[in-house]
């Protein structure tokens, strides 16, 4: 007899084998995480409920895992937008102050000119 070949899993998986004695016979089910959290009181198998504690554990540390890695996304992002907003309102001030800066020039300018300007009429 051939053996049929082994065919690729298309997503992800784990594998489980329960230990197996002449008294128990052994049932295989292919389920996804989410069908194994849908475990409910009406399952009175052992090994289905020990499965889907399995499956809660393991759902919660790759939350755990995701949520850390989540977490430090949103960190850095709001880390580089305190300092954008911080670089901006930085540019925002410093070109205001070089317009009050060229106003008081121009109007010291103004102001030199109108009193040069009467000084020429006092002499004449």
């Amino acid at each position: 007899e051939k053996k049929e070949e082994e065919k690729p899993v298309p997503k992800p998986h784990i594998h489980l084998l329960a230990q197996s004695t002449k008294a128990y016979k052994l049932r295989t089910n292919s389920i996804s995480l989410d069908g194994l959290l849908d475990y409910d009181e009406h399952d009175r198998d052992t090994g289905t409920f020990e499965l889907s504690l399995f499956a809660e554990t393991l759902h919660e540390l790759l939350l755990s895992l995701n949520l850390d890695t989540v977490l430090a996304y949103l960190q850095e992002r709001r880390e580089a937008h305190r300092l954008e907003k911080e670089a901006k309102e930085k540019q925002e001030r410093e070109e205001k102050e070089a317009k009050e800066r060229a106003r008081k020039e121009k109007e010291a300018k103004e102001k030199e000119a109108e009193l040069a300007a009467k000084a020429q009429e006092e002499l004449v």
